[in-house]
């Protein structure tokens, strides 16, 4: 676990072997890697070394994002869930930068029309940001929930950042 600034706030980065497992923006973020670690990586170490290559790599890249500079994120990371939460997950680390495609849209690419399991799985996704659920809306065009960080207020500053929506709703 490691924690660093930027400039859309503190992050605090958890790592398994070198490979991203959970990013988090919350006051206490073993409240989100918690699921994920008691149920996935049965063993852990807390380091919080701001200086792990690693952490110092996702910090760089997410300022990059943040500043307009950077559409894709290559940093290792590692998805931990259900085969077929880890599926829509795979499935919507691959939505471009600046699109969207709906929950339907997702689950239709994997071959099911089960639209509430792939919004689960988008719902516990670790790796918010990096894997981008917040490109992911509703089939009518609404931008649907969001789980990470202060929810559909971050999704809409997210999706403003991509030049996707022009305004956010108070």
């Amino acid at each position: 676990m490691t924690d660093f600034e930027t400039d859309w706030g503190p992050f605090t980065s958890f790592f398994e072997d070198g490979s991203l497992i959970c990013l988090s923006r919350h006051k206490n973020p073993l409240l989100d890697a918690k699921p994920l670690l008691d149920r996935f990586v049965k063993e852990y170490t807390i380091v919080g070394d701001g200086a792990y290559p690693p952490a110092l790599e996702v910090k760089r890249q997410l300022d990059e994002y943040f500043a307009g500079q950077r559409r894709k994120f290559t940093i290792p990371y590692t998805i931990y869930a259900a085969p077929f939460y880890k599926r829509a997950l795979e499935e919507v680390a691959q939505i471009p930068y600046g699109e969207v495609a709906s929950y339907r849209d997702i689950a239709l690419a994997l071959g099911t029309r089960a639209y509430r399991a792939v919004g689960t799985a988008v719902k516990h996704n670790y790796l918010a940001i990096i894997i981008p659920c917040h490109r992911v809306i509703s089939s009518d065009g609404s931008i649907g929930g969001y789980s990470f960080y202060d929810g559909k207020k971050t999704k809409q500053r997210l999706l403003m950042l991509e030049g996707r929506l022009f305004s956010i709703d108070e």
